[in-house]
C-alpha cells in the first residue's frame, strides 16, 4: 500500500484512510494518513474496522474472532460513513474541507511490524 500511495501524483485533495483488522489495528491508520499526507493528500477522517482474523497462525490457534464485527463495532462503523457523507456533502457545498479526528488507538505506539515477520511466524 505504501508504493501504491508514493505512486500516486502529488495532489490536494481531501482524502479518507481506512482499514480492516483481525486481532489488532497497529499503526495502520497512522501510516496511512503519514503517506497520504505526504503526497499533499488532506485527509479528513480515517477509521479501522475489526474483522475475522486472517492470519493462520492465529487462526489455528483459535483467535479467528469470527464474530467480528460486533454490533457496537458495526454501529461504529456505520456512524464513521454517515460523518464522512457529512465532510463529503460540506466539502461540495462550500469547497472546503472540514476533518473529524482519527482515532488510532493504543496499539499505535508500538513499532510497525515488518512484512517478513508474518513468514517468520509461520516456520
Amino acid at each position: 500500500m505504501q508504493q501504491f500511495i508514493e505512486s500516486l501524483p502529488a495532489c490536494s485533495l481531501p482524502a479518507f484512510v481506512f482499514n480492516t483488522y483481525g486481532m489488532m489495528n497497529g499503526k495502520t491508520l497512522k501510516l496511512l494518513s503519514r503517506w497520504a499526507g505526504a503526497k499533499g493528500f488532506r485527509v479528513a477522517h480515517g477509521f479501522a474496522l475489526h474483522m475475522p482474523e486472517n492470519y493462520p497462525s492465529l487462526i489455528v490457534g483459535n483467535m479467528g474472532n469470527e464474530q467480528a464485527p460486533n454490533p457496537m463495532e458495526l454501529e461504529q462503523f456505520h456512524r464513521f460513513i454517515d460523518e464522512l457523507d457529512g465532510l463529503i456533502g460540506h466539502f461540495r457545498q462550500s469547497g472546503t474541507i472540514k476533518t473529524q479526528p482519527i482515532k488510532y488507538g493504543l496499539a499505535s505506539i508500538f513499532p510497525a511490524f515488518p512484512r517478513t515477520r508474518a513468514r517468520k511466524g509461520h516456520g
